[in-house]
């Protein structure tokens, strides 16, 4: 479920609509698009989908449009992406056998030229929710009017087994306050037809599968009285029962492989009013967000309704390398949520799906499958997706009362047809008008009536070696930062003040979020103190920077998620990070700060300033904002728009045309500050088609308070740039890297070099083959003028460079042994020593490790 805003209401009505088998079944090539898209109408009606079902083969469905992916390159990787999207109906889940039917339905839907490709068949949020209302027990529930009175007849059918897990978990009230013994109660049925529907469609159709499901841990029951009690009585002799571990419930990611294995289970971390407060769920741990390698698919990680909005989910997914993201969605609203252009539904949703895999380099697929159908008094709606990155050669597309953009590769079509002659903002009273009649309780002939869709992409991933070139290694003395009371630790961050103490910033889990913690070390990072909280609050904290300005003090900021929304938070240590003063809001609270990327720089003797990202100036646009502070970080200045993202007009609304994402800044002295950025704009701005990341820097040369016009710093049409980093350390040359990804995929690292002037730099040359796979990089450069260069490549090996002796020297460190690498980051203490610091992962944890680095 995702409600983002006020936006997510809830309908309230009496009835739900009838349900329909009818599903339109559309296939996209990934260069190849829907040329007859004006087809499309004849299947549309004001109802809904139309299909001559006389024709209609048993067990197959009308395929109007197919086409077939071709693969030119032997070295890309051949896959097929299946979303899934199912109208839900409560009669489909009348028995195991039903549910298993209609899910298997959908997937029958989808032709399979070469069984020898991957396939990943992707199903919404929720899809296993239905199954709570399976057999004798759920009949009454089946046949009320609202889904209080489904609760309410479930507690009373399912009453002996809530008082066995009362006795087991007395702590966890009765229900209906509380509807977690109802969920273990709810537990073998849910599991029982949740399993059997899914393995087997795995099996049968030799796909990677993914669906939902809200349910507690559990496992298989061997005791004779407690199998009679838990088990459904009209399960098969001797089929196993299932018993709920714990009194949490979590909105559960299950992956079956073609043999109908379950390979991972993710949890929700972040999750929505309903779900919190309605349902009783759980959320999950932001330390358990991770990647997993499918065999000939590639790198998935799952970001489920709300978090693919959540920037801690997505770098931790960015960081371990995501290639495919798996969004599976359930909207409990409408999808037309209001004829005000500020307050669009769809625009919102953009912002998550399309928008994640434009800004991460990693990320080439989006898969967005969304739940369809009123469940008794509350609707889901929405368009399903399949987003790549955007290229300049595609055709456009969009969800509904937006404008077209590239990078859709494949979208579903809502119940009426986008009437393109008319202005933007009739479209949309249009749609509303249609929303409205679709709700439950809306009396009308057409209520009910979404559609379902099933989307396959015949596509390819494209390859991001590492090479297998030698590369000497380099054996470092590294520092684990103690683990005190946090289970794992992510994003380090570092700085040095004059007196030799290193400081490093990073975010540690608590309470199934992240909180940020400060860890110090009086002898040049040879040793740490324990480190210690920043602000404690039982809120989502990350990304933090930190920085020490000339009087000693410690300055750290972050993206904080108290008010439920990303918010910039600083807060400051006067006592060399022993205490910290209570956090200040760095920037006004707006509609939608989703502040992402914090900088920091203190600069002497009284100046500090804040960087980030967000999304306040108008939809579809994101950009760089900066504030400076004048008096030791006791007040700061209103945010600066340093990024000159291109807008538009429509209708008196302000849009945008790009985004700036990860941005840093450096001191170039006397008032003089340089920032760069990812750009993401088009080329030529009559041509959204055209954008594409590159790297852009804007000049101050009034302390901050007012920026020239930005510039591009490479416009090699074939390449995209992320993750830039920007450094100055004499005040007469400035360096910055950046991760480069060319379009057959692969990505190396570029580092540039400039005169403090900045009137033009050059790329100081790195042996590419060294360089390839570079996922995440981090510079720094001594007083002498010496460039260290730390980055991760896509195997996980962190590696150096420096130009000692006037050209690079490239090793791979030792230390992280065969644990993986994330998130690299320099530092000089004292004019030459230079501390590396990074983020290790194994399999029970992560943790971050400092070394001092010697001259080698």
């Amino acid at each position: 479920m995702y409600v983002r805003g006020d936006r997510g209401k809830r309908s309230r009505g009496v009835k739900g609509g009838p349900a329909t088998d009818d599903i339109p079944y559309f296939s996209w090539n990934r260069r190849q698009f829907l040329k007859r898209a004006g087809a499309l109408g004849v299947l549309l009606t004001a109802g809904g989908v139309v299909l001559d079902r006389a024709r209609q083969k048993p067990g197959h469905l009308i395929t109007p449009f197919h086409f077939r992916g071709t693969t030119a390159d032997q070295n890309i990787r051949p896959l097929e992406l299946v979303s899934i999207a199912p109208k839900q109906s409560v009669s489909s889940a009348r028995t195991y056998a039903s549910y298993a039917q209609s899910m298997e339905h959908w997937i029958a839907a989808v032709r399979r030229e070469n069984p020898g490709i991957p396939r990943l068949v992707v199903y919404p949020e929720d899809v296993g929710l239905i199954t709570a209302l399976t057999g004798i027990r759920g009949e009454i529930a089946r046949h009320v009017e609202s889904l209080n009175w489904a609760m309410g007849s479930l507690i009373l059918a399912y009453f002996p087994q809530i008082l066995y897990y009362k006795r087991k978990f007395p702590h966890v009230p009765m229900p209906p306050n509380d509807l977690r013994l109802l969920w273990m109660a709810l537990t073998d049925t849910m599991a029982r037809s949740f399993l059997g529907a899914f393995k087997p469609i795995a099996r049968q159709y030799q796909a990677y599968v993914v669906a939902c499901l809200p349910i507690a841990p559990y496992a298989s029951v061997k005791d004779i009285s407690r199998r009679l009690l838990l088990g459904d009585w009209q399960r098969a002799p001797n089929s196993v029962v299932f018993e709920a571990q714990t009194p949490e419930i979590y909105n559960t990611a299950f992956i079956f492989d073609p043999e109908g294995q379950i390979v991972d289970r993710v949890h929700k971390v972040h999750l929505v009013e309903a779900e919190r407060s309605l349902l009783n769920l759980a959320a999950g741990n932001i330390k358990d967000v991770h990647a997993i390698s499918l065999n000939g698919i590639g790198r998935v990680g799952i970001a489920i309704s709300k978090d693919a909005w959540m920037p801690d989910v997505l770098d931790r997914l960015a960081q371990d390398n995501t290639e495919i993201l798996i969004q599976p969605d359930a909207n409990d609203g409408f999808w037309a949520t209001s004829p005000v252009l500020t307050n669009w539904q769809p625009d919102g949703w953009k912002q998550g799906n399309w928008v994640d895999v434009q800004k991460y380099a990693s990320f080439q697929y989006n898969i967005n499958p969304m739940m369809t159908g009123n469940l008794f008094n509350v609707p889901f709606d929405g368009q399903s997706s399949i987003v790549a990155k955007v290229r300049s050669e595609e055709s456009l597309k969009g969800y509904i009362g937006q404008e077209p953009d590239g990078g859709f590769q494949a979208m579903a079509p809502w119940v009426m047809t986008e009437p393109s002659s008319m202005p933007l903002c009739r479209r949309r009273k249009a749609f509303v008008k249609r929303s409205q009649l679709l709700a439950p309780g809306s009396g009308s002939p057409i209520e009910n009536h979404y559609q379902a869709t099933v989307l396959s992409l015949k596509t390819s991933l494209q390859p991001n070696p590492s090479g297998s070139v030698f590369v000497p290694s380099l054996s470092l003395k590294s520092v684990t930062i103690a683990q005190a009371e946090q289970q794992s630790q992510w994003l380090p961050a570092l700085a040095s003040d004059k007196g030799g103490s290193v400081y490093i910033a990073f975010v540690a889990s608590s309470h199934g979020t992240g909180t940020v913690f400060v860890a110090r070390s009086s002898d040049n990072g040879q040793s740490y103190a324990p480190p210690r909280a920043v602000d404690r609050v039982n809120a989502a904290q990350w990304g933090p920077a930190i920085d020490v300005d000339d009087h000693g003090n410690v300055y750290v900021a972050w993206s904080d998620y108290r008010s439920q929304n990303w918010e910039v938070r600083l807060a400051i240590s006067r006592n060399q990070g022993n205490d910290f003063e209570p956090s200040q809001l760095v920037a006004p609270k707006t509609a939608r700060p989703l502040a992402t990327g914090i900088k920091l720089r203190a600069v002497a003797p009284d100046e500090v300033y804040v960087l980030w990202s967000d999304d306040r100036l108008a939809n579809a646009v994101t950009d760089v904002y900066l504030v400076k502070s004048a008096d030791q970080g006791r007040s700061f200045t209103k945010p600066v728009r340093v990024s000159d993202t291109p807008t538009f007009q429509v209708e008196g609304t302000t849009y945008g045309m790009g985004y700036a994402w990860n941005p840093c800044m450096a001191s170039l002295g006397q008032g003089s500050l340089a920032v760069c950025w990812q750009d993401f704009r088009p080329q030529n701005l009559r041509d959204r088609s055209t954008r594409r990341n590159t790297v852009r820097m804007a000049l101050s040369n009034d302390s901050g308070e007012h920026f020239a016009p930005s510039a591009a710093l490479s416009l090699d049409r074939e390449v995209e740039q992320y993750l830039p980093h920007l450094l100055i350390s004499d005040s007469t040359a400035l360096t910055w890297t950046w991760i480069e990804r060319q379009r057959s995929g692969s990505t190396e690292l570029v580092v540039a070099e400039s005169q403090r002037d900045l009137t033009e730099w050059h790329n100081i040359p790195l042996p590419k083959n060294l360089t390839r796979g570079a996922l995440a990089v981090n510079v720094a450069r001594t007083s002498k003028g010496v460039i260290f260069v730390a980055w991760v490549s896509s195997s996980g090996d962190l590696m150096m460079a420096h130009n000692l002796r006037g050209q690079f020297s490239v090793r791979r460190v030792e230390s992280v042994n065969s644990h993986k690498a994330q998130a690299p980051v320099l530092a000089i203490v004292q004019e030459e020593t230079v501390i590396l610091g990074w983020q290790e992962q194994s399999q029970q944890s992560t943790y971050i490790r400092t070394a001092v680095l010697s001259p080698f």
